[in-house]
This record gives structure tokens, C-alpha cells and sequence, in this order.
């Protein structure tokens, strides 16, 4: 079938859309003289403005002006790749063919989940909710996109390309480590941060932190006292195109599984990702890594003391 107006709803995290990029270029080449509309969440919209394998973009603002602005391009296939969540404006768009594509929570009880199939099927063509409880059958999230595409003929099976953004950038920094709430827990202190810089310092490395925390009083006294010792270079919350750049200056990424390792595959970093232990590692390091990155390095979060060993021997390896 040949789709005129295509739009894909991509409406959650900077991770999500990155992931997803592959399968828009992908119905870019298969769909070339149609028109593609991606109605995404405010954080991607400076990113995805980097790309030119689409035609259009929507904020979704999850209400009746985004509804109007869907439906009045009246498309002829809208494929809603995000889950639910509240954002309910997606029950009310209309398109000859409308299909949703999730994983399915992890943590929503079976009678939850059955509640929003239901829901779904009264709203939606076709929908395909991807459980995750066994780890054996579990697909990567563009490999799960790319295949029911396959499988529903809206392309060919060839496999996505990896997406990559060169911003031209030299290399200013040996070490990015991007912080985030995820770092500071009851397995990891603040002293354990500055064992991490004192370690990687000593080859005279150049380190660069940043950082989208709302910063405790302790974290800031912390970080000042990192820049005045080691000469650090620090970004407290940058806006995104300085932080993008500063991930492209650094030779290898060290951070949480978040938008930032995301952001490290498609600008080709060695990266250093670290998945918290506590909230199912073995499932997200399959499910949501970066897509088709070759020098990454995947471990799990641990004492502080652990946890920086493991981050040293995973440098190792580059």
C-alpha cells in the first residue's frame, strides 16, 4: 500500500526518539515522494532538527490543540510507537490505518496491562503490545519496531542503518562523566566520585562533568571542590547544544544509562554505561542500549568501590 502522509508519534524521553531514528530514515528511503510529520516531547526537538529524513514536526502537548494539528494533515497511516501514559490525545486521531507499536510496562500487574489492550483495540487498527518478563525473548526496541513494520508490509525487511551526527568537533577532553540522580545512592557516596576523578586524573587526564541534577547543597560544595583540586571543567544543567558538543569534544562518555548514552552512539563515543542494579539491568542493557554502537562498555551499578574498578576496567578495554 502506498501511505501519501505518514506521521510517527515518538512522544517520551531523548533515548526513545534516538532509538527510533533508524526506522524514520528507514520509511524516508522505502516512502521517498511521501510526506512524514513526527510528533514528538519538547526535549527532542533540538535534536531531531538535526536530521533531514522528515518533513515535519508537532509537539505533542498532550491536548486538543494537538489533536487539531494531527488530524487536520489528514494522514493516511499514523504508527504510535510510545506507550499510553496518560497522553490521551492519541485515542482521538484519525488516519486510514492507525497502529500502535510499545513494549509493554514492566511493572503494571497482568489486569492492568489486559485493561489498556482493551483500550487500545477500541481506539487503534491494530496494536501490538511487547511483553518484557522473559529475558531470553526479548528484543531490542528498533529491532522490535523494524520487524512488525516487516511484518505488517509497510517495508522491506533489510536491517535499519545506524544513525550518526558529525558535528566536526575536536577532541578537547579524555573523560565525560555525565551526572544524574542516578550516580548518588546508599551504594554510592560523593567520596567515591572524587576516588573516580582522583583515579582517572593521574594520567593527566582532562575531565569534563555535566550534569542535569537539581543540585543539593553537598553535591555543589562536592563539585567546587573537584574543580578547585583537579582542574575540572564542570557544566551545571547546559543547554542541550552545549552539551551535545561537549560529549562530541570528549574521547570516551562515562554516565548512567540515560538520553547521554544515546547521545554517545550516534555521535560514535566510547562509552562507559552503567545500569542500575536495582531496576532490572539484565532487561534495559538488551532492550535499550545504543543502537549498533561498537565501543561500549555495559556494566551494572554496584558499591562505590566496585563500581569504580568496574568502570576502570571497562576503560581498559578501549
Amino acid at each position: 500500500m502506498k501511505y501519501h502522509k505518514i506521521c510517527i508519534i515518538r512522544d517520551d524521553r531523548l533515548g526513545d526518539i534516538i532509538l527510533t531514528l533508524p526506522i524514520i530514515q528507514k520509511l524516508r528511503k522505502t516512502y521517498i515522494d511521501s510526506r512524514i510529520t513526527l510528533v514528538i516531547s519538547s526535549i527532542s526537538e533540538e535534536l531531531v532538527k538535526k536530521f533531514d529524513f522528515f518533513d515535519n514536526i508537532i509537539i505533542s502537548k498532550n491536548n486538543i490543540e494537538t489533536i487539531r494539528k494531527i488530524n487536520q494533515s489528514k494522514f493516511d497511516l499514523i504508527l504510535n510507537f510510545s506507550p499510553l501514559k496518560k497522553r490521551f490525545y492519541k485515542l482521538f486521531l484519525k488516519s486510514k490505518t492507525k497502529i500502535h507499536l510499545s513494549f509493554q510496562s514492566r511493572y503494571k500487574n497482568k489486569n492492568r496491562r489486559n485493561i489498556q489492550i482493551a483500550f487500545l483495540k477500541i481506539f487503534f487498527h491494530k496494536i501490538y503490545c511487547y511483553e518484557r518478563n522473559d529475558l531470553n525473548k526479548l528484543n531490542h526496541q528498533t529491532e522490535f519496531m523494524d520487524n512488525l513494520l516487516v511484518s505488517e508490509g509497510i517495508y522491506k525487511s533489510e536491517k535499519p542503518n545506524k544513525i550518526n551526527l558529525n558535528l566536526g568537533n575536536n577532541l578537547i577532553f579524555d573523560y565525560l562523566i555525565h551526572l544524574s540522580y542516578r550516580w548518588f545512592n546508599s551504594e554510592y557516596k560523593h567520596k567515591d566520585l572524587t576516588n573516580l576523578v582522583k583515579t582517572l586524573i593521574k594520567n593527566n587526564s582532562k575531565i569534563c562533568i555535566t550534569t542535569d541534577l537539581n543540585l543539593s547543597n553537598d553535591l555543589k560544595i562536592l563539585i567546587d571542590k573537584n574543580i578547585k583540586n583537579f582542574e575540572l571543567k564542570c557544566f551545571i544543567k547546559p543547554s542541550f547544544e552545549e552539551w551535545i558538543n561537549l560529549i562530541d569534544q570528549s574521547n570516551v562518555v562515562i554516565t548512567f544509562e540515560s538520553g547521554c548514552s544515546h547521545i554517545s552512539g550516534i555521535l560514535n563515543k566510547k562509552a562507559i554505561i552503567i545500569y542500575d542494579n536495582q531496576n532490572k539491568p539484565d532487561f534495559i542493557m538488551k532492550e535499550y542500549k545504543p543502537y549498533a554502537i561498537k565501543n561500549l562498555v555495559q556494566i551494572k551499578s554496584d558499591n562505590g568501590q566496585q563500581l569504580n574498578n568496574k568502570i576502570i576496567s571497562g576503560l581498559n578495554q578501549f
